[in-house]
């Protein structure tokens, strides 16, 4: 009666790795199976990706989003013209008019504070 039951429990146990080998495998039944079962319902998964886009995209989704585009675009182009940017404050310190506009401007922004 055990050898029986080891045998009966090693073939079960055989019999399941067999279908989830053949389940997992690359040409799994299971994967040609979703891929069917996707394409029948193309139109219907399609219309519920809309669906949820259109309840994600709001007006207030639209304002974040072009906010934090028009941050992402400013740190860009700072970071791509910052050389350009210190030669002109350069060339404006060396002006002394110019030198005083500027701390006067500092100045008042430090007030502002």
């Amino acid at each position: 009666m055990e050898l029986e039951n080891q045998i009966s429990n090693t073939a079960s146990l055989a019999v399941k790795e067999a279908i989830l080998n053949s389940l997992k495998g690359y040409n799994s039944p299971l994967s040609k199976l979703c891929e069917k079962v996707t394409s029948d319902k193309i139109t219907e998964i399609e219309k519920m990706a809309n669906d949820a886009f259109d309840e994600i995209v709001t007006s207030n989704f639209k304002e974040n989003f072009k906010d934090a585009l028009s941050q992402r675009l400013c740190k860009l182009l700072v970071s791509k013209f910052e050389g350009q940017f210190e030669k002109q404050i350069n060339a404006l310190r060396s002006h002394p008019e110019m030198k005083a506009k500027m701390v006067l401007a500092i100045t008042k922004a430090i007030e502002t504070l």
